[in-house]
């Protein structure tokens, strides 16, 4: 356990199984609000035990954004920010906070911070297309979005949102190229029909799932801590100290 910096351990893992059980959309949905919390609730114990853990700060801000609490989410990122100015990750979190709560002049001042940091962060140039598009500069945004696919040109979300800024310039045909390369790296996205010209992609939603917690702070739990939750559908998840 390094209080002041190194690596947060904390992983969350789902592993999907093809054809083991059929799950509703609500259930899917549960299960993900479960295991949200679930790293909400390791990370605000993490924070609580030591405020200067950067990774933990981080953390907690990118659970809070996924919970829509984002006021609270960009404390935590902005805490983090004070503890190590010239880490980009949290900077990346923070321009995805202000894209979600679509003030993108933010969005696209911290996108830029966090690229300058690391010139490597796919995110943050995502981020910053995405904002910038939304401002009526397509084609700065495509320019960035373009950086984030030649870093990491499997970022199936950076396909998504160039097919929507080529939408945006009325180029219909290449968004569809676009849409369809994004289904194709993560065909769990949700492309509606009217992006893609009558073509949805409807999951068949046959799956298992098996979701485990473990963590390596040796203070963070009494001996033998650990909890679990069933959901229905014979759907199980558990943590546990992993000492």
């Amino acid at each position: 356990y390094q209080p002041e910096g190194g690596d947060l351990s904390l992983a969350i893992e789902v592993v999907l199984q093809p054809g083991s059980q059929s799950f509703t959309e609500a259930e899917i949905g549960e299960i993900s609000k479960r295991i949200i919390a679930a790293a909400e609730k390791l990370y605000r114990r993490i924070v609580a035990m030591s405020p200067g853990y950067y990774g933990a700060r981080v953390g907690l801000g990118r659970a809070l954004i996924r919970k829509g609490k984002f006021a609270e989410a960009q404390v935590q990122l902005e805490a983090a920010i004070s503890i190590d100015p010239m880490e980009d990750t949290a900077w990346v979190s923070l321009s995805d906070l202000f894209v979600k709560s679509n003030r993108l002049p933010e969005a696209e001042e911290a996108a830029r911070r966090a690229t300058e940091l690391n010139p490597r962060a796919a995110q943050a140039w995502n981020n910053l297309g995405v904002a910038l598009a939304r401002q009526g500069r397509s084609l700065e945004g495509l320019a960035a979005i373009d950086k984030a696919i030649a870093i990491n040109t499997a970022y199936a979300i950076a396909h998504l949102n160039r097919g929507n800024v080529m939408a945006q310039l009325g180029r219909l045909e290449d968004a569809k190229k676009e849409y369809l390369k994004a289904l194709q790296l993560d065909p769990e996205l949700n492309i509606g029909a009217n992006l893609l010209g009558g073509l949805i992609w409807n999951p068949e939603g046959h799956f298992g799932v098996d979701v485990s917690f473990k963590y390596r702070i040796e203070d963070i739990a009494n001996p033998g801590d650990t909890g679990s939750w069933t959901v229905g559908g014979g759907v199980t998840g558990s943590w546990e100290k992993d000492l």
